[in-house]
């Protein structure tokens, strides 16, 4: 089966995010879980092998988010969830 990756930028405003992650950690399907912390908030993210926990000093807004998702990414199947 072919794994994919899931690229997600976030600002934290949602407290579902959280609630997301635990539930794509647990999926058979997903190889990664790149998250793109653009809120300067210092989070301390959930720690899984799974996850890769990209933080950053400013937003660098949805685009570019995207792009250094899908630039870390280990799979050729991606998913954005945004």
């Amino acid at each position: 089966m072919d794994k994919y990756t899931i690229i997600i930028p976030t600002l934290w405003k949602s407290h579902r995010t959280q609630s997301l992650i635990n539930d794509l950690i647990n999926c058979e399907s997903i190889l990664e879980i790149i998250i793109i912390d653009n809120s300067g908030l210092k989070i301390t993210p959930v720690i899984h092998s799974k996850i890769k926990y990209v933080q950053q000093n400013e937003n660098l807004f949805v685009a570019k988010s995207w792009n250094l998702g899908v630039e870390l990414a280990q799979s050729e199947r991606i998913c954005i969830l945004n």
